[in-house]
């Protein structure tokens, strides 16, 4: 019967291209039964190397050789690991087990995943989405939270730490209190509960990735436990009925978990308490009440255009339809409307033509009656918007007549229109607080009251729109101009400084005049009131005041020495002008400013208090969040979270970085994304898992970078975090080494644990630690972009002659060298001699005297380290054999092929002839 070779040229595993300077030991990469085979194969392991079997257009089976060739453990199992201290982790009947090395199962399969023993002898199983660590005796050890995952190191079997993915309960502050919420166990989910002052919806894991929602008080006791709601999305409820997602669709509860009727949504939400909107499945809009009534049918086309705290509108095609709590629903019929728009606390309604039809109120009423709107017809409507909190200083709208001999008129909030013949025009464009400027018929221009009535009187040949209590005008016989505040008093201003007149408010008005020296111009301070200069223009820029303080920029002589800080009303220095404050500080609610710094391109936030003329936090990662009830919740760049005071006291703390922050009300929910950590053998944690990435350990250093989601660490095996930058380094395996990136000086050093350099090379990433081995570490020489390798002491043991270096395993590195076997790979000894010549497409590190190759025929083979074939692997009929060095089959004992079409079998004679031609060939290659 004829032995064809298993090339794995055919299996896309040979026609490789040339590698960087740098092969990782990694090969195969993975396992593609139908398009790698060879990356099906494993090194030899503990005596034993897992190799596939089986027909070559199927799935494969696994078994275990021994070092002479010999199937050590028959094929039998759909998937399997290679043996680690001991035992090997293999898959049989869809279950996955352990077995020693005899074949016989130590542990019985019955995970639906099961990894490799670490050097400790414990491993990760999993079952029904738990993670467990169980010994060598299939004992568990530590069962793990749902949630948790874990994925294998590759050098797993030789640490004895475990890494592991952990889920880390979200935090629950109520900052009125300063005291936290105690959540069940299991808790994979916080959010808010909209209109439920005492309690916050809580998901309680049922599996890796669901779980079922309750409603928990802040006592720590269930309001509505998760097993009477019965749902895994986030239900809505106002208090007393419960919007929850079902099989058949959304449904509404009471606080037993009882439908309220059978009706089934394709969705609900709660508009105020007591009072619901849900879509049928037709997709028609209907408000329901808290028993789950029809109130009102919006239809299909409705759309919501406006929402503030004790009402929603919606535009219908008949009108407007007012939701409020309790079930409270006004309908308003206007069936001419077109389209609704908000200005203000007021709703317009206009028609398809664009014409007004109506004008509703703050509570929905309408403020025009039949007689009004009748008048308005001799008008064009402009609605007035206001400032928040002024509205009641302004007219509704503005009414141009499109009579043009007819006086402009104003249409006041209590839906009267008013209008006087000594009116010319009325502009309310710029204005968003009152009184309102009007030109009067002599062409000289005062301001209005919200009932028309002139309270300034029109005195003034320029008067601008008012702000903050006050309006710049000017008389009509003089140049210079002055201040009139909303009550009709005026301020007089120096000349030059109205003439550089800028921002107004919170009495000031800051004006900008030219230096004589520089020729370039500064910013000053007038205080309204007072009528002089209160701050002399030595400033850059200066923005709006506001309780007596305001961001400056200082003046210098050149651009790089001018910083924003903060001063007072007299031009005073609260905050000091700092280099590192990138922009304008910003002012909040609470009468804080925060400050955004940038030092070496990294940025951070601080708050600081006018007031107390001080800092009160700073090095914060993010921008802080300000608490309605007082306070901030705050990020510092290092990590965790605080809840602060507003004098800068901590009052609450979290580890951890939180992956989000929710605020309502007086509550924080702080959400962490699962932390990475490492158990030991009885699955305690040492180190905890607060990290962002998988704990890889190299060895001999037992370390692993890790990232806390606000910097790189390098971490210790028993969770000590070591003094060096590990931004810039990396720890190399085989040797105690480390190897840092020098980015200014463009170089790379080796160095220890304390620091200490061994040698620099030219190049940043000019030690590759991927190919650390055997106290030897691979080097690129900058000039002759080749790699040559290099010892622990810095020493340059091997010149740069090599494209591809592999590390060094056993006395023996693979090598490739361009420039005189092309593309082919050889091997290498410590000294730097050839031990095998390159005539490998590809080549495995050496593990236990013995190296898996691919000749340049696809061929795949072990070689001893003379680079004699060891044991072969061909195909035959179809299925994959086990060969000996001279081609001789040792498994399986026989082979069935099917006869060709004449009825004779394939002659075995072929099998000879391909073993003595490749026999021919590896010995021409090596002369």
């Amino acid at each position: 019967m004829t032995c064809a070779r298993l090339r794995a040229s055919v299996l896309a595993a040979a026609a490789l291209a040339a590698s960087p300077a740098f092969a990782l030991d990694n090969w195969p990469l993975s396992c593609d039964w139908q398009k790698d085979v060879a990356g099906c194969f494993h090194s030899f392991h503990e005596g034993l190397a897992l190799v596939p079997t089986g027909p070559l257009d199927g799935a494969p089976v696994y078994g275990y050789l021994d070092h002479d060739g010999n199937m050590a453990i028959a094929p039998r199992f759909t998937e399997a690991a290679p043996f680690a201290n001991g035992l090997a982790a293999v898959k049989l009947d869809g279950k996955w087990g352990y077995v020693d090395k005899s074949g016989a199962f130590a542990i019985e399969p019955q995970y639906d995943a099961a990894h490799s023993f670490n050097a400790a002898g414990v491993a990760i199983v999993e079952k029904e989405e738990a993670v467990s660590l169980i010994d060598k005796a299939g004992t568990v050890v530590k069962r793990f939270p749902l949630g948790a995952r874990y994925v294998e190191p590759a050098n797993q079997a030789e640490v004895q730490l475990t890494p592991i993915e952990a889920p880390l309960a979200p935090v629950v502050w109520d900052a009125a209190t300063t005291k936290s919420l105690s959540l069940p166990d299991g808790t994979m989910r916080v959010e808010p509960a909209p209109f439920i002052e005492d309690g916050v919806f809580v998901q309680i894991r049922e599996s890796r990735y669901l779980g079922s929602w309750g409603l928990l008080g802040m006592d720590g006791a269930w309001i509505v436990a998760p097993e009477v709601l019965g749902t895994q999305k986030l239900p809505i409820t106002d208090g007393k009925s419960f919007a929850v997602d079902r099989e058949d669709g959304w449904q509404m509860v009471d606080a037993a978990g009882k439908p309220l009727n059978d009706i089934f949504f394709r969705g609900l939400r709660l508009i105020a308490p007591g009072t619901w909107r849900a879509r049928t499945e037709g997709r028609t809009e209907l408000l329901l009440d808290a028993a789950g009534n029809t109130l009102a049918e919006l239809g299909k086309g409705a759309r919501e255009i406006k929402s503030d705290e004790t009402s929603t509108y919606f535009q219908t095609e008949d009108g407007v339809i007012i939701a409020r709590a309790g079930g409270e629903v006004v309908e308003r019929d206007f069936p001419d409307i077109g389209y609704a728009r908000e200005q203000g606390d007021t709703l317009w309604i206009y028609d398809n033509d664009n014409s007004e039809v109506q004008a509703l109120g703050p509570e929905g009423t309408p403020l025009l009656d039949d007689e009004t709107l009748a008048k308005l017809d001799a008008y064009s409507i402009s609605p007035v918007s206001a400032a928040d909190g002024k509205a009641e200083s302004l007219p509704l709208a503005t009414l141009r007549p499109n009579d043009r001999n007819t006086p402009p008129a104003i249409l006041t909030r209590k839906g009267e229109i008013v209008t006087r013949a000594d009116w010319s025009d009325i502009d309310a464009y710029y204005a968003d607080e009152g009184p309102l400027v009007v030109r009067a018929d002599n062409d000289l221009y005062g301001a209005i009251a919200a009932d028309g009535d002139w309270v300034v009187e029109p005195a003034y040949r320029q008067l601008a729109s008012f702000h903050d209590g006050y309006a710049l005008a000017q008389e009509p016989s003089e140049d210079d101009g002055l201040i009139v505040a909303a009550d009709g008093s005026e301020h007089p201003v120096r000349r030059a400084v109205f003439r550089g007149r800028d921002k107004m408010a919170d009495g000031i008005l800051t004006y900008r005049e030219r230096d004589p020296d520089t020729r370039s111009t500064r910013a000053g301070l007038w205080d309204i009131a007072a009528g002089k200069t209160v701050g002399e223009p030595k400033f850059v820029e200066i923005g709006e005041f506001a309780d007596g303080f305001a961001p400056a920029k200082k003046a210098a002589p050149t651009y790089g020495g001018r910083h924003w800080g903060i001063i007072d009303r007299n031009g005073g220095w609260v905050i000091d002008p700092d280099e590192t404050i990138s922009r304008e500080p910003k002012r909040l609610a609470s009468g804080l400013y925060l400050l955004e710094h940038r030092v070496d391109r990294e940025q951070t936030y601080a708050l600081a208090s006018p007031r107390e003329k001080r800092v009160i936090v700073e090095g914060l990662g993010e921008r802080p969040t300000e608490m309605p009830g007082g306070g901030f919740l705050v990020r510092p760049a290092d990590g965790g979270a605080l809840l602060l005071d507003e004098a800068g006291d901590t009052r609450m703390q979290a580890e951890g970085n939180p992956e989000d922050v929710t605020t309502a009300g007086n509550l924080a929910i702080l959400t962490f994304r699962s932390g990475q950590g490492a158990v030991d053998a009885s699955g305690a944690w040492r180190v905890p898992p607060r990290f962002s990435e998988r704990l890889d350990f190299v060895l001999p250093q037992r370390v692993a970078r890790a990232y806390d989601r606000s910097e790189t660490l390098l971490v210790g095996a028993d969770g000590e975090v070591l003094s060096l930058d590990a931004d810039a380094t990396v720890p190399i395996p085989g040797m105690n080494r480390y190897a840092r990136t020098l980015d200014k000086e463009g170089e790379t050093a080796l160095i220890d644990r304390e620091g200490k350099e061994f040698a620099r090379i030219e190049g940043r990433y000019a030690l590759r630690e991927e190919t650390g081995g055997e106290g030897l570490v691979a080097y690129r020489d900058e000039e002759a972009r080749k790699a040559g390798f290099m010892d622990a002491d810095g020493n340059k043991v091997i010149g740069p002659f090599f494209e591809t270096l592999g590390p060094m395993s056993e006395g023996l590195a693979y090598f490739r060298r361009l420039d005189i076997s092309g593309n082919r790979l050889g091997y290498l000894r410590r000294d730097g001699t050839r031990a095998m010549p390159a005539i490998y497409l590809d080549a495995k590190s050496f593990s236990e005297g013995k190296a898996l190759v691919v000749d340049r025929d696809g061929d795949l083979f072990f070689i001893d380290k003379e680079g004699e074939p060891t044991i072969r692997f061909a195909a035959q009929c179809g299925s994959i054999i086990v060969q000996d060095a001279d081609g001789n089959r040792t498994w399986p004992d026989e082979v069935t092929c099917e006869t060709d079409a004449s009825g004779d079998a394939p002659d075995d004679r072929a099998s000879e002839n391909d073993a003595s031609e490749q026999r021919a060939d590896d010995q021409g290659s090596k002369q």
